[in-house]
């Protein structure tokens, strides 16, 4: 059972609470200061919510004291919290997920791989926008690939650049899912395979999805560019970087003019330190999305800071800097200047510069970057 610490609310601005060990968390929010045994983030939400609700905060503090207590005592070796444990708490849907999440985070999640609250927008997203079974099944995949993804990514220098935090690649990931999962919907009321393919999905079973897809592939549609593509998305979904590989470039040559294929096909050529490659089917995409209206200016920026790190990893810094400015420039113009991905460009400019034995020029990048990563994460953060 892990240990528990007793809770304070405590009505002043700004007060910091230091725990009392490693395991305790600090917070500073604008009106509360927190100390408790469970993700910061996660007491701070609850509490939001007894304030919408019109809870006092002297009854907000008792009763969380109250639910973290009980909380604590539920059985250790259970894998997530059931209907059962909700009845025992005596909580709504709402607060229930938010301690379903802190238990998957502090039983099923281990080290570095704990994943923050993801927040995007201000809007706190407990299961990161999907269900609680495909996150699960995500990070299952992760944690079974820990040791594959760390030599991978001290093998291509590219990678870790593109690697600034586990946070930040796990919402690669994430993302991929969704846009998986929304293709699939778009087609699952006539295609049995689409289908299949996404309830596996939505399960978190992620290799399942994947055979789905492959099999139809292989069998009936090789000739398929969006199919293939998927199937290399679920590939990748499951760190299967190389094996990926071959999906995306049928998708990219069936389907030549389409710059998502062709972002990804070159994202994946990064992934496996194909870089010439890489850059030939970056700046077609580039190409591709410019001879489209109406494009926002922000999808620009992901295909810059890609050709910077394949330049990067090529030792062309010069070209790469060039890259890398350019989606600076567009990222803080359409995203802000304190925007973690800025603090990424700022990163990867801070490491080109260093490459070239231009010390002053990095340690003023890496500075820019770790203002806005204190301003984000805070100062304790280990990305800081």
């Amino acid at each position: 059972m892990r240990k528990h610490i007793s809770l304070s609310l405590i009505l002043l601005i700004h007060i910091s609470v230091l725990g009392q060990d490693d395991l305790t968390p600090r917070i500073i929010a604008n009106q509360v200061s927190i100390e408790y045994g469970m993700h910061p983030d996660i007491v701070l939400e609850m509490v939001k919510v007894f304030e919408a609700d019109g809870v006092s905060l002297p009854k907000t503090k008792k009763t969380l004291e109250s639910l973290i207590t009980k909380y604590d005592h539920l059985k250790p070796d259970s894998k997530e919290l059931t209907k059962a444990d909700q009845q025992e708490l005596g909580v709504s849907d709402k607060i229930f997920n938010w301690f379903k999440f802190d238990f998957f985070t502090s039983v099923e999640t281990k080290g570095k791989l704990s994943p923050a609250v993801y927040s995007p927008g201000g809007e706190v997203r407990i299961w990161y926008g999907i269900g609680e079974k495909a996150v699960r099944g995500l990070w299952r995949v992760f944690e079974a690939k820990e040791g594959e993804i760390y030599a991978q990514a001290s093998a291509i220098q590219a990678l870790q650049n593109r690697s600034h935090s586990w946070q930040k690649k796990f919402e690669k990931q994430l993302k991929t899912f969704k846009e998986l999962e929304k293709e699939l919907a778009s087609r699952e009321g006539y295609d049995e395979v689409a289908k299949r393919a996404k309830e596996r999905l939505d399960e978190g079973d992620i290799e399942g999805a994947e055979k789905i897809l492959e099999e139809d592939v292989l069998r009936y549609n090789k000739n398929a560019a969006y199919r293939n593509f998927e199937v290399g998305k679920v590939k990748e979904l499951n760190l299967k970087f190389r094996e990926a590989t071959k999906y995306f470039k049928w998708a990219a040559e069936l389907d030549e003019d389409n710059p998502l294929y062709s972002l990804y096909y070159g994202e994946n050529l990064i992934d496996t330190a194909n870089y010439d490659q890489a850059i030939v089917f970056l700046k077609k995409s580039l190409q591709s999305l410019k001879g489209l209206s109406n494009i926002d200016s922000s999808e620009f920026a992901p295909r810059y800071n890609d050709l910077g790190l394949a330049y990067d990893a090529k030792g062309d810094y010069d070209r790469a800097i060039t890259y890398f400015q350019a989606a600076l420039s567009i990222n803080t113009t359409t995203l802000g200047k304190n925007h973690p991905w800025v603090a990424i460009d700022y990163h990867n400019l801070g490491s080109a510069h260093y490459k070239k034995g231009e010390y002053d020029r990095a340690i003023t990048y890496f500075q820019l970057a770790l203002a806005i990563d204190t301003i984000a994460l805070g100062k304790n953060h280990p990305r800081v």
